[in-house]
């Protein structure tokens, strides 16, 4: 069937409203068979995410089992949580999601978050010395803590570097151990990392003034800067995990270490690739298969001066129309209507209007000419005007542009 939109007479406005519709139908988008990326995926992996420090470290597989960290792994000792009948206490454990319930100074709900990570980052021989860490600042990330077995409280939270400057930004719920508290990353381009600060630590050695101790310790467990941090993967490299110390790492005369287990404040930590991309489209226009045009226009992407993100766009669903000014998310699909490696220039935009209605929009740029090879997904509220998968245009056209619009970082 031939869809190009036409006229249509008096006399023939019922026989077009039916001929619309089924060419809406029939234009249920489906991927170019040869689609040209505009834009390469930066790909999330241990060797693209984690900056390494001075020796640069590795990621080792492990067994958790009280070895002692002059043997094995540094992190792998008895913890000062183990209790009589619980032995198995430390971030080694947590990691493995072979920590037994009832360890000491568990911040509820701590154990139930427990596993899903394969090795741990470390150096020296047989990587087992403490090593520096930071995270790369191209990617976003969302932190959330997932635990803690600390018997005090510490200020916790992350610091960004550039240059020699490096700031601390604490987060108040991570430190008064609330679980499940969520914190989005995005640096816009600087290094960053975790750090520690308490009146246990030692007074020389740390960074930001000798008070913080960050994750970019470069001193291991035997000399200063000391690292307070273990850094673990999961087996496809997508997601890492985080444990601090909150004490001196230090030999007792029994033998034990000073509680380094590493097991005060964990956190999960989760990269995205970053976005700073933008994308116009100029009056496209659709038929829904009751015959209702629907036309969006606007651009989002970028960052605005003020905060947040750049753009404006506007929503017509037959004589009803939905302006958003305020975007209150632009960036790639994850899931769903056009998400995958066939969509490589799909963003997701979404708003709610000043009048209190969700409006959603998924739009495709597949090359040129947009009529042909480019798709929108409408949803307003729980209604999806082009219905469950989206259409391509009748008329105008997506565009992408890769460059980053606003302040850089």
């Amino acid at each position: 069937m031939n869809c190009k939109k036409r006229r249509a007479s008096a006399a023939l406005a019922a026989a077009s409203v039916m001929f619309l519709a089924a060419c809406s139908a029939d234009r249920v988008m489906t991927p170019l068979d040869t689609p040209t990326p505009l834009v390469s995926p930066q790909i999330v992996s241990a060797a693209t995410v984690v900056v390494p420090g001075t020796p640069a470290g590795s990621f080792t597989d492990f067994i958790a089992n009280n070895s002692g960290r002059g043997r094995t792994e540094f992190w792998d000792q008895i913890s000062a949580d183990n209790t009589a009948s619980v032995l198995t206490c430390n971030i080694g454990f947590y990691a493995s999601g072979t920590m037994q319930s009832g360890c000491q100074n568990e911040s509820a709900g701590s154990t139930a978050n427990q596993g899903g990570y394969t090795k741990y980052y470390g150096d020296g021989p047989g990587s087992r010395d403490a090593t520096a860490f930071a995270f790369a600042g191209s990617f976003d990330y969302v932190v959330t803590l997932k635990g803690s077995y600390a018997g005090n409280t510490s200020e916790v939270g992350w610091y960004t570097r550039v240059g020699s400057v490096i700031t601390p930004h604490p987060v108040a719920d991570w430190s008064n151990k609330v679980i499940g508290t969520s914190v989005t990353i995005s640096t816009g381009g600087a290094t960053w990392g975790f750090y520690i600060k308490n009146g246990s630590l030692t007074t020389t050695g740390g960074c930001a003034g000798t008070a913080y101790y960050c994750s970019e310790a470069d001193g291991g467990f035997s000399t200063t800067p000391f690292q307070q941090f273990a850094l673990f993967v999961n087996a496809a490299q997508t997601a890492f995990l985080v444990g601090a110390e909150d004490n001196q790492l230090e030999v007792l005369p029994n033998g034990f270490y000073r509680d380094s287990d590493y097991n005060d404040y964990i956190w999960s930590v989760t990269p995205t690739p970053s976005v700073c991309d933008f994308m116009t489209f100029g009056r496209t226009q659709i038929v829904a298969a009751n015959g209702s045009d629907v036309v969006i226009s606007g651009n989002a992407g970028g960052n605005s001066p003020q905060g947040g993100i750049l753009g404006n766009f506007l929503v017509k669903v037959g004589g009803e129309q939905y302006n958003l000014q305020d975007i209150a998310f632009y960036g790639p699909i994850t899931s769903g209507v056009f998400a995958g490696a066939d969509y490589p220039n799909a963003r997701r935009i979404v708003g709610t209007t000043r009048e209190g209605v969700a409006v959603e929009i998924r739009i495709y740029d597949g090359s040129e000419p947009g009529r042909l090879a480019d798709a929108v997904y409408v949803k307003i509220g729980v209604t999806e005007p082009l219905g469950a998968l989206g259409v391509s245009l009748d008329r105008g056209n997506i565009q992408y542009h890769p460059q980053c619009r606003g302040p850089q970082g």
